[in-house]
């Protein structure tokens, strides 16, 4: 992005107040109903046959529905007379509600060359018009320097980035609708690329509703850029959750079609969200607060209901040794990894029938925990003991 030219944008441009942003700032113009096909082609027809030295009197016979026509057919991409002729039709009958039409029409069809060309024409032309329009000068010189860029949607979120703009705003000011294909695309990209401040900074129901819009290929880079550079505890629950349904998080990611491509370091934070999360989910404050603090050595973290009063055993998985705690609330089993399979690994799933008094056998125990007292102190010398090696 740092290659491209900074193009200075003042502040209180973004900072206009409501009251003078028009209440149609986001409407969205529909041309449907000046998109009859019948009624199009004979005005087409009768305009071709009209010799350009005549283009001027048969300009002023047209009424507003044929003007508005014509401009929705001077945004297609199937010309079957010549553009200039309606170019210079719309020319002579020129009015200032045009230009926010020509501007919407734009944001559809910003990557179509011909409409580029004639739109830039009419920004030139009737630059008053559009200067009204957009409130500001300086915003239309803006715009004519985006329009006819081949990277008009990475030249605007580069800009974007750059003046630290708050998407909404920017889409305010410049009477961008993030319900045309332009602001679709805008927001798309700008997601897909940016900075940790600038995903802070956005609403992330909006982050959402973008992200669901992606195919794999978009949603695989944006997993790699916002999970990489956003903070750990600053993840957004709903962007997350959604990440990982979605594509189901597996223990093994060379087995998935999506999570093999991810790479290992957004991998290992993806899976040390979907873990903590888990016990945020199933664990008491007290007992979450404490073994969340050792999620970079959890390896796996499984429930087991045991009736139908939801009462459940957790088995959280370290990499030498497993803790086994209970729902309700009673003291925690710590076993080595090898022993509790052997003991206990076939009946520690979902189908299990034991009882929660199977799990507890101090026989082959090698530590256990009373919540009780000062109970966190205990654990934490008998886990920071264990995965220094000890207690073997």
């Amino acid at each position: 992005m740092s290659k491209y030219d900074f193009l200075y944008i003042p502040y209180k441009l973004i900072e206009i107040k409501n009251s003078i942003v028009s209440s149609n700032v986001n409407k969205v113009v529909s041309f449907k109903k000046y998109n009859d096909a019948e009624e199009r082609l004979l005005l087409l027809q009768k305009i071709d046959k009209t010799p350009y030295n005549d283009i001027r009197d048969m300009a002023f016979s047209l009424n507003n529905r044929e003007l508005y026509i014509l401009i929705n057919y001077l945004a297609g991409d199937d010309f079957t007379i010549d553009p200039d002729k309606v170019y210079e039709i719309i020319r002579l009958r020129f009015k200032k509600k045009f230009a926010n039409m020509l501007w919407e029409l734009y944001q559809n069809n910003y990557f179509k060359k011909t409409y580029v060309h004639y739109f830039t024409k009419f920004c030139n032309e009737f630059k008053e018009a559009f200067i009204e329009l957009f409130r500001d000068e300086k915003i239309l010189q803006f715009i004519n320097e985006i329009v006819v860029r081949d990277d008009v949607i990475k030249f605007v979120c580069v800009n974007i980035s750059k003046t630290r703009l708050d998407l909404d705003k920017f889409f305010n000011t410049f009477k961008i609708s993030e319900k045309l294909r332009l602001g679709l695309d805008i927001k798309k990209y700008f997601y897909l690329y940016c900075d940790k401040e600038s995903y802070i900074r956005s609403n992330p129901e909006v982050i959402l509703d973008i992200i669901k819009s992606y195919n794999q290929k978009e949603l695989l880079m944006f997993v790699e850029n916002y999970v990489i550079n956003v903070f750990f505890s600053e993840l957004d629950s709903k962007i997350m959750k959604y990440i990982l349904e979605y594509n189901k998080m597996p223990e093994n990611r060379e087995i998935d079609f999506f999570w093999r491509d991810v790479s290992e370091p957004v991998w290992n934070r993806c899976r040390k969200w979907y873990l903590d999360n888990l016990m945020k989910e199933h664990l008491d404050g007290p007992r979450y607060n404490f073994w969340s603090e050792y999620i970079d050595y959890i390896k796996d973290f499984n429930v087991v209901r045991r009736n139908k009063r939801n009462q459940a055993i957790y088995f959280i998985y370290f990499n030498k040794f497993v803790v086994v705690e209970f729902d309700p609330i009673g003291a925690a089993y710590i076993y080595k990894l090898d022993i509790f399979k052997q003991r206990f690994g076939p009946f520690a799933n979902e189908s299990s029938s034991k009882s929660d008094n199977f799990f507890k056998d101090e026989s082959i125990a090698i530590a256990r925990i009373i919540h009780k007292g000062k109970w966190e102190l205990r654990a934490y010398n008998t886990v920071l003991l264990l995965l220094k090696g000890g207690l073997d």
